[in-house]
């Protein structure tokens, strides 16, 4: 908060890629959740899905929402849609079907009394996605500017990420808080 962070997105589980079907909450969602709350972050979630279809995704929607178990969250509830393998089974079955499986999980986090969104890039929303059937949704674009390094703020004021509409951009995935000592290896 004093580097003027004032929200975090904080993982809340995943789905073990070698079982398929345990919910592993994070080892350090606990920690992050409250810390963040103590310091007065605004908080929201984020699972890094593994859904091969639309009831993985409502599962792992629901054990999100078990782990959260009522408590507050100020940020939604994300769908972290990106490359893993079952991702590339799911989106094998055609855009309806992906389409499908994104609006279901997010139904599950509303029907529960929190927001959601979808974390994804633009490429992923180009070809693998119905857009129209996920307008409605909020969507969290991840989409890294090469402007070298000696980018300027005005520099990245002027990067347009996508074409569609998004309530939050993701800039980097290098970028740091210089507070923060705990760095992970992988989602």
């Amino acid at each position: 908060k004093d580097f003027g962070i004032s929200f975090v997105i904080i993982k809340i589980s995943k789905r073990d890629p070698d079982t398929g079907i345990s919910e592993l909450v994070d080892e350090r969602f606990e920690d992050f959740y409250n810390g963040a709350g103590a310091v007065g972050l605004k908080r929201g979630v984020y699972v890094f899905s593994y859904a091969k279809n639309r009831d993985d995704a409502v599962q792992e929607a629901q054990a999100a929402v078990d782990t959260l178990s009522g408590r507050p969250l100020e940020m939604p509830v994300t769908y972290d849609f990106e490359s893993n393998v079952n991702m590339k089974k799911l989106v094998k079955k055609g855009r309806e079907a992906t389409s499908e499986a994104l609006n279901a999980f997010c139904d599950v986090i509303e029907e529960n009394g929190y927001g959601s969104m979808i974390y994804t890039g633009s490429y992923i929303l180009d070809h693998y996605v119905d857009y129209d059937a996920i307008s409605n949704r909020k969507l969290w674009i991840a989409r890294y500017p090469n402007l070298g390094k000696t980018a300027t703020y005005g520099r990245f004021a002027t990067y347009t990420p996508t074409d569609y509409p998004y309530y939050m951009w993701q800039l980097s995935s290098t970028a740091y808080v210089p507070s923060i000592s705990y760095k992970t290896t992988s989602k």
